[in-house]
């Protein structure tokens, strides 16, 4: 490349202005002064001196307070934004953090692992703002996008961070329970209505009921067609099932998004459909229930149209009671198993394909081995009376999720 100076008069040359004192030296100099000045100044330097190292530790570590004085922890994705302040301190304990009243992150904290969805978002240690400082004097681990800075706005500190590998990732999930563990360990109960319970990430928990094996008669003279012949069936096999509906905040712990609309973390999920629960099974070992199991598990030995009480009203959420919403789940009674909204709130995918009954007895009946809709069960919120009975049958394109729909799990015992 040619000179672009070339051909022209070398400029004179200049000499260069005679540098100030930077701000720095020109402070120096008037505290000099000012120390020099008496016992007054001196009085005034160190006040000067406590207030700045009071400012400076406010940005520092607090340990008492879990880490993080005076600085916040920013993490953003796809699905949520969050601002809080310090690491959860207590072990085991579950964080709801939130900004303007609005619920927005959820965090456990196991030993000096802090979780987040069931994913490491960072291990706490001491901070870490120099360079050149060693390893041993600590670092962050962090997954994900995170952001820091100090409560000084103009003067940011960033830590050097360490990315979690493969390796250490293993490790990690290793020493802790995964859900298909917990599920695969589950024994046959002692009585119906015996209750365990299953962790999800995030320290969100499902309780689950004991339904043992038995002989009930399935559907109803009193029904439409769908619901007829009743006829007898034998479940070989006991199993757990959900104490309640899947809820928001199971799904999300598992999943790590919400579809439902309105939200609330009590209240059931709706807006997924029969594939969409598959997805969830597959997350978590469990199943959706044979539409035999479900109406066995609602009756919990009842012959009548609705289960417990066999008073809809203290049963469940239907047209009449329910101001035509949804409502947090285990609000109303349960029936003689423990069994919460087996009656209205949301429908209820169960696994089977929707066909005719039977006209004799069955054993374990698993449904149709094809169809074009998927059983529900239980009614909803907007159902009337009728359409929330023990013996009901609903049904929906597998594809879809409707507003009205949710579902609760089993865990069929081999033995």
């Amino acid at each position: 490349m040619e000179n672009e100076t070339q051909g022209q008069a070398t400029p004179p040359a200049v000499e260069p202005p005679k540098k100030k004192p930077g701000i720095g030296a020109a402070c120096i100099g008037k505290i000099t002064t000012l120390w020099k000045s008496g016992v007054k100044g001196k009085a005034i330097c160190i006040v000067g001196a406590l207030v700045i190292l009071g400012i400076i530790g406010s940005c520092g570590d607090d340990e008492d307070g879990g880490g993080g004085g005076g600085s916040d922890w920013k993490f953003a994705d796809e699905n949520f934004y969050s601002a809080f302040q310090g690491f959860p301190k207590d072990e085991g304990m579950v964080y709801k953090h939130d900004r303007s009243g609005l619920p927005v992150m959820q965090s456990t904290k196991k030993g000096n692992l802090v979780e987040c969805f069931d994913k490491v978002i960072w291990v706490e240690t001491k901070r870490r703002y120099e360079e050149n400082e060693p390893l041993d004097m600590g670092y962050y681990v962090r997954r994900g996008s995170m952001e820091y800075e100090t409560a000084l706005g103009t003067e940011k500190r960033v830590p050097r961070y360490v990315e979690v590998t493969d390796k250490i990732q293993k490790q990690i999930d290793g020493k802790k329970p995964s859900i298909a563990k917990q599920v695969e360990k589950l024994q046959a109960g002692k009585a119906a209505g015996e209750t365990t319970i299953i962790t999800l990430p995030g320290g969100v928990t499902m309780e689950m009921v004991w339904c043992p094996p038995g002989t009930f008669t399935m559907g109803s003279l009193n029904g439409d067609d769908a619901e007829q012949p009743p006829h007898q069936v034998t479940l070989t096999k006991g199993f757990w099932m959900g104490k309640t509906e899947v809820s928001q905040a199971q799904w999300k712990s598992v999943m790590g998004h919400n579809p439902s609309s309105p939200k609330g973390d009590d209240l059931p999920v709706q807006n997924v459909s029969w594939d969409d629960c598959q997805e969830f099974c597959k997350n978590t070992g469990l199943q959706l229930p044979t539409e035999a199991q479900w109406e066995y598990a609602c009756r919990a030995g009842s012959t009548g149209a609705y289960a417990g009480t066999e008073k809809l009203d203290e049963m469940g959420w239907y047209r009449h009671n329910s101001g035509n919403q949804e409502h947090p789940v285990g609000t109303k009674q349960p029936n003689a198993w423990g069994l919460y909204d087996m009656h209205g709130n949301v429908w209820e995918w169960c696994a089977d394909w929707k066909g005719n009954y039977p006209t004799g007895a069955v054993v374990d009946p698993q449904g149709l081995s094809s169809g074009s809709s998927r059983v529900e069960r239980g009614g909803c919120y907007e159902d009337p009376d009728y359409g929330c009975t023990s013996s009901f049958r609903g049904s929906g394109v597998p594809s879809r999720g409707y507003p009205h729909e949710g579902f609760r799990l089993v865990r069929t015992l081999s033995d």
